[in-house]
C-alpha cells in the first residue's frame, strides 16, 4: 500500500466510517475520480459508480461516458449513468451552468442512494480543490465556514482524497496505468475556478515552496475552530430553543446578539440582513419572514420556524366515499346519527343530505367567512381566529372544507351552524383529521 492509498484508507478510521459500508463513487472520467475509483477497488470496498454526461462537450463528453462504462464493465462494477442536457436545464431554471450541473449531479446521487441503499457517496476532491474553494469564497465574501474550504464530510458525502495533492494523484494514475480523459473545459479562463487554478495558484506555488501544505493546514485549523464555534453557539442558545412537533420555537433575549442568532438561523436560509431585522426591530405579532424552504413567524414573545410544505393554492376533493391524498390523515364515514356526538376539535359531524359532492378542502383565504356553530350571523374567518387567539404560525396552516364554495368546517376548529346535526337529520358525514 503506497502513500496515496494509505491516506485514503486512513480517512475512514480517522472519521469513524465503517470500511464495510456500501459506497457510491462519483466518476467523471478525469484523473481524480478515476484514481478515487481505482483505490477503492484496491482496498476491496463495496462500491457502485455514478456517472453524469451533461451533453456540454459533444464527442468529448460521450468518450468519457464510454471510458467509465468500459472500465466498470471490465471490473464488474455496477454503473449508474445519467445523460441530461445541462444547457437546457440552466435556461429553464435560470441558473448558471455550474449551478445547474451541481443540481443535476446531486439529485442523481440522491436518487441512487435512496433506491440502492447506499451508505456514503465518495467524490474525488483533493487539496487543490479545497484551496481554490477557499479563494473563491474569500473573494465573493464568506464567513468562517466558507473559509474552511471543502469539508471532508458533509452528510453522506465523503472525500478521502482531500489530504492528497493533484501531483500525487497524477503520479498514482501514471504508475498504475489507470485510464482517464482530460476535460478540455478545465483550460477555459471564463470560469473563476479555472482562472485561479491556471493563473493565480501556480504563481503562489512558485513563490512559496510549501504553499499547498501550509494552506491545507490552515484550512484544517479553520474547520476545527468553526466546529468549536458551532458547539459554543449551541450551548449558548440551548435555553432559548424548543422543538414542538413540526415547528421550532425561539425565545428572543437581550443576552443573545443577532450575530449569534444568525449562526443558528442561516441553516434555514435566512440571510444576515433578515436576522438583524428579526432581532433588532420590534415587529408586530403576525409578521413573517420567508426563505425558499422555511418561514419564521413573530408570535408575541417568541419566534416560530416552520418548514414550507404545501403550496397555498393546493386543493383536495372529497367524493361521497373517497378522499384524495391530503397533507393530513382524514377518516370519512357516512353513518346514522349517533346518540352522542364527540365534541373533539378534530371531528366534524355534518348533515349528509345538505351536502353536494364533491366537497373541497383548501387553505383559508382573506375575506372568507362562515357561520360558526352556535351563531346565527356570518363571521369572518380572520376575526374568528383573532377572537380565539390562534397564533399567526398556526393561522397559515388552517384549512377549510367547502360545499358549493361555502365553508362548512373550519377544520380543527368549528363547523358551520347550518350544517349541524338536527332533529331532521337522517344520515351524517363524519370526518376526522389528525
Amino acid at each position: 500500500m503506497n502513500k496515496t492509498e494509505k491516506s485514503y484508507y486512513n480517512f475512514f478510521a480517522k472519521n469513524k466510517i465503517d470500511i464495510n459500508s456500501k459506497f457510491l463513487i462519483a466518476v467523471s472520467g478525469g484523473s481524480d475520480s478515476m484514481a478515487c475509483l481505482a483505490i477503492a477497488q484496491n482496498l476491496n470496498l463495496k462500491i457502485e459508480v455514478a456517472h453524469v454526461n451533461f451533453l456540454l462537450r459533444g464527442l468529448e463528453s460521450d468518450n468519457e461516458t464510454i471510458l467509465v462504462s468500459k472500465y466498470c464493465q471490465k471490473h464488474e462494477i455496477k454503473l449508474h449513468v445519467l445523460k441530461k442536457d445541462c444547457n437546457d436545464y440552466s435556461i429553464s431554471k435560470k441558473l448558471s451552468i455550474q449551478e445547474s450541473a451541481r443540481n443535476i449531479r446531486y439529485s442523481f446521487f440522491e436518487e441512487i442512494v435512496s433506491k440502492h441503499e447506499i451508505d456514503y457517496v465518495i467524490t474525488g476532491h483533493h487539496i487543490e480543490d479545497s484551496v481554490e474553494t477557499f479563494f473563491i469564497n474569500a473573494i465573493r465574501g464568506t464567513g468562517i465556514k466558507g473559509l474552511a474550504g471543502i469539508p471532508k464530510i458533509r452528510d453522506i458525502y465523503i472525500r478521502p482524497l482531500l489530504d492528497t495533492s493533484k501531483k500525487e494523484i497524477q503520479t498514482y494514475v501514471s504508475e498504475n496505468d489507470i485510464p482517464f480523459l482530460d476535460d478540455s473545459s478545465n483550460s477555459s479562463l471564463k470560469y473563476d475556478r479555472n482562472f485561479l487554478r491556471n493563473k493565480i495558484t501556480p504563481l503562489l506555488r512558485e513563490r512559496f515552496n510549501n504553499f499547498d501544505a501550509s494552506l491545507n493546514s490552515t484550512l484544517s485549523i479553520i474547520a476545527s475552530e468553526n466546529q468549536l464555534l458551532q458547539q459554543l453557539i449551541s450551548e449558548k442558545l440551548a435555553p432559548f430553543i424548543s422543538y414542538n412537533n413540526e415547528s421550532i420555537h425561539l425565545k428572543n433575549s437581550e443576552n443573545v446578539s443577532s450575530k449569534i442568532w444568525y449562526h443558528f438561523l442561516k441553516k434555514f436560509g435566512f440571510n444576515a440582513a433578515q436576522v438583524d431585522d428579526i432581532v433588532n426591530n420590534n415587529h408586530q405579532c403576525g409578521k413573517k419572514f420567508s426563505t425558499p424552504k422555511h418561514t419564521l413567524f413573530i408570535d408575541r414573545n417568541k419566534w416560530i420556524i416552520r418548514e414550507n410544505k404545501i403550496k397555498a393554492n393546493q386543493e383536495y376533493l372529497i367524493s361521497s366515499n373517497l378522499i384524495s391524498e391530503t397533507p393530513f390523515i382524514v377518516e370519512l364515514m357516512k353513518i346514522k346519527v349517533p346518540s352522542k356526538i364527540k365534541s373533539a376539535r378534530n371531528n366534524a359531524y355534518l348533515d349528509y343530505n345538505l351536502l353536494s359532492f364533491p366537497l373541497k378542502i383548501r387553505k383559508w383565504e382573506k375575506g372568507d367567512f362562515f357561520i360558526p356553530l352556535g351563531m346565527k350571523n356570518k363571521k369572518k374567518v380572520s376575526d374568528f381566529l383573532i377572537d380565539n387567539k390562534i397564533p399567526q404560525s398556526e393561522k397559515d396552516e388552517i384549512w377549510v372544507l367547502t360545499n358549493n364554495n361555502e365553508i362548512i368546517w373550519l377544520m380543527g376548529y368549528r363547523i358551520s351552524d347550518p350544517y349541524k346535526i338536527s332533529e331532521k337529520t337522517k344520515n351524517c358525514l363524519h370526518l376526522r383529521i389528525q
